[in-house]
């Protein structure tokens, strides 16, 4: 079990300013303008059981982001994902999920706030010391091409849109990998990826 928390704050920061005039909304860079703080803090989690065969992993994170002025806004997100591995012989398997999360991405400049959807893989394979061969399913309640949402707003100028990508709809895919060696033998496992709770719950 790991506790961890970071912290990235701004005191002297520059920032997109919007304001109205007789020509319309005109855009300007100030600095120093309101201050900008980015807190994350959370717990991960990771066990074995059955002699190794299962692996149970998962985290639970809230971020928190203060962005003063133009925009004086705050923001309080709570996200989570878990995944669980079962090996049986040459065959592997494994189920994830990866909740909705939302982010600034570090960007203290522009206000944009994002909001991703959320993830479900599922994943079967069968590997020996040449072959591996892996069934993926991600998303397969879901069949719309919209990932993520961007929201900002100020006294002048907002934006709110969605973004639209191959990132979170439906999709199955099967992959084989043969290896073959020459020169010194090393030693092929047939591990499946552990996931760290990224945004895409793609397992990789």
């Amino acid at each position: 079990m790991t506790v961890f928390a970071h912290s990235w704050l701004v005191g002297n920061r520059a920032a997109f300013v919007y304001e109205a005039t007789s020509e319309g909304i005109i855009r300007t860079i100030q600095q120093p303008i309101g201050k900008f703080s980015h807190h994350n803090y959370g717990i991960n989690t990771s066990s074995n059981f059955f002699d190794g065969k299962l692996h149970l992993s998962g985290q639970l994170t809230q971020l928190y982001v203060h962005n003063g002025l133009p925009y004086n806004i705050n923001h309080s997100y709570i996200s989570f994902y878990i995944q669980a591995l079962y090996y049986f012989g040459n065959f592997n398997f494994a189920i994830s999920y990866n909740s909705g999360n939302a982010t600034d991405n570090y960007n203290s400049m522009s206000g944009i706030w994002t909001k991703n959807k959320d993830a479900f893989v599922l994943q079967a394979g069968w590997s020996n010391s040449t072959w591996n061969i892996r069934l993926t399913a991600q998303n397969l309640q879901r069949w719309n091409w919209r990932s993520s949402y961007d929201r900002m707003w100020s006294d002048y100028y907002s934006v709110n849109r969605w973004v639209s990508n191959a990132s979170s709809h439906a999709f199955i895919q099967l992959s084989t990998t043969y290896t073959f060696g020459f020169g010194k033998k090393v030693k092929q496992g047939n591990d499946l990826s552990r996931q760290s709770g990224a945004s895409s719950g793609i397992l990789k």
